[in-house]
């Protein structure tokens, strides 16, 4: 398995969710996917240069939102939750804050403030994408991030998400800032909050969830 998932397809599709416009650009399976979106104006997210070839899959096209239902269990096999630090996050989520922080520092931006509560977020939402088998912004039941945020009782005035199945924390890191979308979202200067979840399957595969939030 190569740790570079960033083919993409030439496809975009645009999507109205109340408030919400966002523009989500199509990747192949296993790729990284990024979303930008604000109260009331629209965010997008730009195409990367291609990199390695790879079948691409079709945007999922988002199904009316209904009430998210208790995420199952898939044969693919979820995994337990990893050991936390004393800091509530675990090994593997503090290293992706680092190295996000680290990127935003290199280009001269303020380090984003960790949320705890977006942190849960992302966390359920890897967990779910293993149990379900799934991989998009959008859940089953057609929820967005933003959704999801509001539901958790979330407020914010511009949000966006990344996310990335890799190898490791370290490769999902590289490989997003190496995407003009994602990289775009890691160095947003509106930002002020995020949250990371980090999680792996039975194949040990690494799901990275970004959470990002302008208060």
């Amino acid at each position: 398995m190569t740790t570079a998932y960033a083919a993409e397809v030439g496809e975009e599709e645009s999507v109205q969710n109340g408030d919400d416009k966002a523009v989500i650009t199509g990747l192949v399976a296993l790729g990284l996917l990024a979303m930008v979106a604000s109260g009331k104006k629209s965010g997008s997210s730009d195409s990367a240069t291609p990199a390695t070839p790879a079948m691409p899959t079709t945007p999922t096209t988002p199904t009316t939102p209904t009430t998210p239902t208790t995420p199952g269990t898939s044969t693919s096999g979820s995994t337990s939750q990893p050991a936390t630090t004393t800091s509530g996050i675990t090994a593997d989520e503090a290293k992706a804050f680092q190295l996000l922080n680290a990127d935003r520092a290199a280009n001269g931006l303020p380090a984003l403030k960790l949320n705890m509560s977006l942190v849960r977020l992302a966390e359920n939402y890897g967990q779910d994408m293993i149990n379900r088998n799934y991989f998009s912004h959008y859940n089953p039941e057609g929820l967005s991030p933003f959704d999801r945020m509001r539901q958790a009782g979330i407020s914010y005035s511009a949000a966006g998400e990344n996310l990335a199945i890799n190898s490791s924390v370290t490769a999902a890191e590289k490989a997003f800032m190496n995407s003009s979308g994602h990289r775009a979202n890691i160095l947003n200067s509106n930002y002020t909050e995020v949250g990371i979840g980090v999680r792996t399957n039975a194949a040990g595969s690494v799901y990275v969830v970004q959470e990002f939030i302008k208060k």
